[in-house]
């Protein structure tokens, strides 16, 4: 009998010193998974890239050269499309694709032969076109001028208004 109560001290304690933590009848929590959040999309994406991808269709006679995606926070400015004309060669015309599908064509130097200048890129800063341009001076078709246009855009019920701000870039 002895033997007995010395095992069943010894199973006692045991079970005391393994047992602690458990709770019997408590079901263990199961970690809830963290939402993965996606990455917000940029809604004038799809819509821009639309315009960007029938443009020659749209625009014969022009060769887009560089654009840019608007966003919520460049509107009206859904996409700015800087272009050459093909048949002069001057690349001095701007699409500006707005609220509703609207778009508008400017021509930033109508009599001066342009070369849009790639390195310095076309930009939206709020509803501010950026871009560059080097003029031809007609007086003297050798010389060239680096002109920096920022142009701010808005939109009413009779289209895209703009307003043209254009500096002469010193060297």
């Amino acid at each position: 009998m002895d033997k007995y109560k010395l095992c069943a001290a010894a199973l006692s304690a045991a079970l005391l010193v393994a047992l602690p933590g458990c709770t019997l009848g408590t079901p263990t929590p199961t970690p809830t998974p963290t939402p993965t959040v996606a990455p917000t999309s940029n809604p004038y994406e799809e819509e821009a890239e639309a315009f960007v991808e029938t443009f020659s269709q749209d625009h014969p006679g022009y060769e887009l050269l560089d654009y840019a995606v608007g966003s919520p926070d460049t509107a009206p400015i859904h996409a700015a499309v800087i272009a050459k004309d093909t048949e002069s060669g001057s690349s001095s015309t701007l699409f500006l694709l707005g609220d509703n599908g609207v778009t508008q064509q400017l021509e930033l130097a109508q009599d001066s032969y342009t070369v849009y200048r790639e390195e310095d890129g076309i930009t939206l800063n709020g509803n501010v076109v950026h871009l560059s341009l080097d003029l031809s001076i007609p007086a003297a078709a050798s010389l060239w001028e680096i002109h920096d246009y920022a142009i701010t855009v808005t939109q009413d019920e009779n289209g895209i208004q703009n307003t043209n701000q254009d500096t002469i870039r010193s060297e």
